[in-house]
């Protein structure tokens, strides 16, 4: 009975935050939910809605398998790829996925990420791999300003990346022939040629272990 009781207050609850909750996104609304429904019901909320917890969890298992297998997919092109992708995301997710497509970059990030369609890009000349890279973002909804503007981030991370390799490999020269303090010297110059007011935050970085030019070039994301 006292069970009863809750859900007519969740039920009251829903029918005066309707609109509020229907202007959300999915993701938004679905945490406001669960929010209410934890302060009126506490753990009983995981039994009562287990049936939609248990849809939800299969629902992204069949899209983590497919992200998968679409990752290792080399023998499709890039556009099956990408339909298979938005099509997995729209069966599984529905309102959900329409919200990605008003919001393309968070299919563009994991579209990008698959090791097959890195391998595509790498393989393409510079100027092809840029036209394949806008034809994805066109197809995920990106507007003409927003793909010129993605584009212009998309040169800027490339002049980075081919100051940061060139940096990287006369760093291995450095390291090969010299050491002590002599190396530590060269190391600073080294940076400081390259990178001017970001050679400090560089020098950090490899002090901790981590080289930003050693770690694998994602096209369409870093």
């Amino acid at each position: 009975l006292k069970i009863v009781g809750l859900m007519n207050q969740y039920t009251q609850w829903l029918a005066e935050n309707y609109i509020q909750l229907n202007d959300m996104s999915p993701l938004e609304r679905d945490g406001h939910l669960w929010k209410k429904r934890r302060e009126l019901f506490g753990h009983d909320a995981d039994i009562i809605w287990s049936d939609e917890r248990d849809l939800l969890a299969q629902k992204q298992r069949n899209v983590q398998q497919e992200i998968h297998r679409l990752g290792e997919a080399n023998e499709l092109s890039n556009d099956e790829k990408l339909y298979q992708l938005t099509t997995t995301l729209s069966e599984n997710y529905g309102e959900a996925a329409q919200d990605m497509v008003i919001d393309p970059g968070m299919v563009a990030a994991v579209f990008f990420n698959f090791d097959s369609v890195q391998q595509s890009l790498e393989d393409l000349p510079a100027e092809e791999r840029q036209v394949e890279i806008n034809k994805v973002r066109e197809q995920l909804g990106y507007n003409e300003e927003q793909i010129k503007e993605a584009q212009k981030k998309d040169e800027q991370r490339n002049q980075r990346w081919k100051k940061g390799l060139t940096y990287m490999a006369e760093r291995q020269q450095l390291v090969d022939t010299l050491e002590g303090d002599a190396l530590t010297v060269e190391l600073e110059n080294l940076r400081q040629t390259h990178f001017k007011h970001e050679a400090y935050t560089i020098a950090q970085e490899e002090t901790s272990g981590f080289y930003r030019y050693a770690r694998p070039r994602v096209y369409g994301r870093n």
